[in-house]
């Protein structure tokens, strides 16, 4: 996170300081001083009893540090107050659910062929993500508003979609039981139940990254009569997966007092400059400014190393680990690059070996691959990606990787990351791999689709290129972590060109833009 500065407000930033109404909904864009403005602001209540929300772990600890010398402020992530109220008491059973975990409460629908039970299961798996991250108090309410979404997932056949949420119901009561693992949103929607008088002794809860806010997270919110400041950038909206629907945007904020943060302290004029075409295509109504001249030199580190996908940095890592020492933001861990070598014992028979408890649930790679498919479970897809290109070089490589890694990012020679765990980090120099999607890549397939349905004169979704808008996010988000030098493929710089042939295209239908999860 980037600290915060000790230069002058700009007048931006001094309006959302002064303002007074209930609710300030600020879009702050890459950079802008989004932590010294919020300092500035609870600075400016010293009496108050300020709430301040971190989006995740990380930034909880670099904000308590920013707000140390405040004694008015809490900071907190939201998981962990749903943690310290509701959580605690699943702590034996806290964990991820994967469809195949599913499979056990499909008895009652006596589904026989294995293909199918995985289909049931991502089904029953997804609406009871769904449920957990929507403000429906019930899965009854949910069902009300998820039934034509679920019927259309089934299709036609005997399984109807009452059924799934008959299973839905039974996870949650099996959770609540203690006999089911407890996802980590599963706390949260509880505390969202039970929630009641737990935030009233706040006069005004602070909200950082509510581009990211969940429908839950929104109702624990604004359960309350405290004041309210939602601060993000709608542009660094990239965790589709967890149910992010931009609270800056959602009716439960309509009727607010609306700020921009446009001056970026971080990025140099030229940087800003091309992460600005990504916010033309994207669509906002303004841009930001860069800096004119570099900012005071920061701690030297090496080169960050952006991939879009974990299989892309594996292979980046694989061609440099000889010679170069690497630090891994967030953990090397946290990449479960050792799921790979487990992939590959069971590629190669190995089932003996392994130890990873959803890898041994396969009795081979085909199994794997036909849950995988099944489930649309992207992540062990590109794993097995990896496993299967390097098989068993893939220990050594692994192994490599051990060795090189740094416990501090200033005895590196590159801080490996992908897009999805770098938010809020800032670095002097910036390399983008060339994994993400290029908007020229998209132009030409789209101007294809296009000739060919005028010649042949066809149409239909086939001769459509479809693009998930988080794609383009994750390259403004990418791009914006640099202050000093950015490095990428040169497909990735968009002109003015380009953008009006990609408009022209999404209005004549040959670019189909849709907003959800992506994986990594």
């Amino acid at each position: 996170m980037a600290k915060a500065r000790t230069t002058p407000l700009t007048q931006e930033q001094k309006a959302v300081v002064e303002a007074a109404e209930d609710v300030l909904t600020v879009t702050a864009f890459a950079g802008t001083g989004k932590t010294t403005t919020l300092k500035a602001f609870a600075k400016a209540r010293p009496r108050s009893r300020i709430l301040y929300l971190a989006f995740n772990r990380a930034l909880a600890e670099d904000s308590k540090a920013a707000f140390s010398e405040l004694g008015n402020v809490e900071v907190r992530t939201i998981h962990s107050l749903a943690y310290s109220r509701c959580g605690r008491q699943f702590q034996n059973t806290l964990g991820n659910i994967k469809a195949i975990d599913i499979i056990p409460f499909l008895k009652p629908l006596k589904v026989k062929h294995l293909q199918k039970q995985y289909d049931i299961a991502r089904i029953v798996l997804e609406a009871y993500n769904d449920w957990l991250l929507s403000d429906h108090k019930t899965p009854d309410s949910f069902f009300k508003s998820s039934r034509a979404k679920i019927a259309a997932k089934l299709g036609p056949g005997e399984i109807k979609p009452k059924q799934i949420f008959t299973l839905v119901k039974s996870v949650w009561q099996a959770s609540l039981a203690g006999e089911f693992t407890m996802p980590h949103n599963g706390y949260l929607k509880l505390f969202e139940l039970t929630v009641g008088d737990a935030l009233d002794h706040f006069d005004y809860i602070l909200v950082d990254e509510a581009q990211d806010l969940n429908d839950c997270m929104i109702s624990i919110i604004i359960s309350n009569s405290a004041k309210k400041v939602f601060v993000g950038d709608p542009y660094q909206q990239i965790y589709g997966f967890n149910g992010a629907v931009d609270a800056l945007a959602k009716t439960a904020v309509k009727g607010a007092a609306n700020f921009y943060l446009t001056k970026s302290f971080r990025c140099p004029a030229e940087i800003a400059e091309v992460a600005n075409q990504y916010l033309k295509i994207l669509g906002s109504p303004k841009t930001f400014s860069g800096v004119d001249e570099a900012p005071p030199k920061k701690v030297a580190t090496g080169e960050l190393i952006i991939a879009r996908t974990n299989a892309s940095l594996f292979d980046f890592i694989a061609k440099q680990i000889e010679n170069k020492k690497f630090y891994y933001n967030t953990g090397f861990e946290s990449y479960r690059f050792d799921t790979i070598l487990e992939i590959v014992r069971l590629i190669n028979k190995e089932v003996s070996q392994i130890n990873d408890p959803f890898i041994k649930k396969f009795k081979n790679i085909n199994e794997l691959e036909e849950y995988v498919e099944s489930t649309n479970d992207g992540v062990a897809n590109t794993r097995i990606k990896i496993a299967k290109r390097y098989n068993k070089k893939a220990f050594f490589i692994y192994n490599q990787m051990q060795s090189a890694k740094m416990s501090n990012e200033s005895q590196a020679h590159y801080i490996a990351t992908t897009a999805h765990k770098i938010k809020g980090r800032e670095y002097e120099k910036v390399h983008l791999l060339g994994d993400f999607v290029a908007i020229d890549d998209a132009i030409g397939k789209a101007t294809k689709f296009k000739e060919l349905c005028e010649t042949e004169k066809k149409s239909g979704s086939e001769f459509q290129f479809h693009l998930n808008l988080e794609e383009l996010r994750l390259i403004y988000v990418s791009m914006t972590r640099s202050f000093g030098q950015l490095h990428c493929p040169e497909d990735y710089i968009i002109t003015d060109k380009q953008i009006t042939a990609f408009k022209k295209l999404v209005k004549s239908g040959f670019i189909e833009l849709w907003d959800g999860a992506t994986t990594f």
